[in-house]
């Protein structure tokens, strides 16, 4: 039979939490709240010095009083591994947005264009899931599913911005192409125009289209490479629909990481450590 920590006991703690925690946001606390719970059934004997009567009148006193007790075992612990998910936020720590920056980004933001980088750091991400994986104690499927989704999301982020795909007709990419590609058929124009003013009509036309079979040619290369980029891009952002969805299956996610890396996606550390811990605790849903 499986073990659990005692209701009254989890009530408190959930509660402390709550208190001390206050200004985080709702997927924060809930990550908290699983880290404690794991800790209390790791340590069972430390947890039954957290103050608790069984009383639910004296919930709300007990929980402050375990709030405000920095030496209590729970903190330390659960902060130093959220402290890491905190830093991969904190990236414009001025801003008053760093609770709001725990919430997942939107799938459409990544077909849109990227003047604003609202992902985490991967950096912090990954230290975060190599030492929760570290953890012998923790255990929380919600801290897993952020990390992941965060990962995917800030590294299909990242390559979307420098490799300049989706291609948008507003952006600056779109229109240096553009204008590329006009000077070049303007030069073609120009020196079709000259020497057919000086050899003739025919001259100019076959100057012309020879010159347009030689743009064509070149830019057979550029649009491979556009296209090989496409297709990596949307691999990327396929895992991370897939990581989106309401109940996410192991399999299915590490079957959608495994086609973006055929494509050339190279995901950050301890992605892969995340899936194989859901995997074992459940092969069908990320709980």
């Amino acid at each position: 039979m499986q073990r659990s920590v005692p209701w009254e006991l989890e009530a408190v703690v959930a509660a402390a939490i709550d208190e001390r925690y206050k200004a985080s946001s709702f997927d924060k606390l809930a990550i908290l709240k699983e880290l404690a719970n794991s800790l209390l059934l790791a340590f069972p004997d430390r947890g039954a010095g957290v103050p608790f009567d069984g009383s639910w009148d004296q919930r709300e006193k007990h929980a402050k009083a375990l709030a405000a007790d920095g030496e209590c075992f729970l903190w330390a612990p659960i902060e130093r591994l959220v402290g890491d998910a905190d830093a991969s936020v904190e990236r414009y720590p001025d801003d008053g947005k760093q609770q709001e920056r725990w919430a997942q980004s939107g799938i459409a933001k990544l077909d849109g264009p990227k003047d604003v980088d609202d992902s985490a750091g991967v950096e912090g991400l990954a230290d975060c899931s190599v030492n929760y994986c570290r953890a012998e104690w923790a255990n929380s499927p919600r801290l897993e599913l952020w990390l992941v989704r965060k990962m995917v999301y800030a590294e299909t982020f990242a390559f979307s911005r420098q490799a300049g795909v989706p291609a948008h007709l507003k952006s600056v990419r779109a229109w240096w192409h553009w204008i590329k590609a006009t000077i070049k058929w303007l030069i073609g124009l120009g020196v079709a125009v000259s020497i057919g003013e000086v050899h003739g009509v025919a001259a100019g036309v076959l100057v012309y289209l020879a010159w347009v079979a030689l743009v064509r040619y070149l830019a057979n290369d550029f649009v491979a490479r556009q296209t090989s980029l496409l297709k990596l891009f949307l691999a990327m952002r396929n895992a991370y629909s897939v990581a989106m969805r309401g109940a996410v299956c192991p399999i299915d996610f590490e079957r959608a990481i495994s086609i973006a890396e055929q494509e050339g996606a190279v995901w950050p550390t301890g992605l892969r450590m995340l899936v194989e811990r859901a995997k074992r605790r459940n092969r069908l849903i990320w709980e």
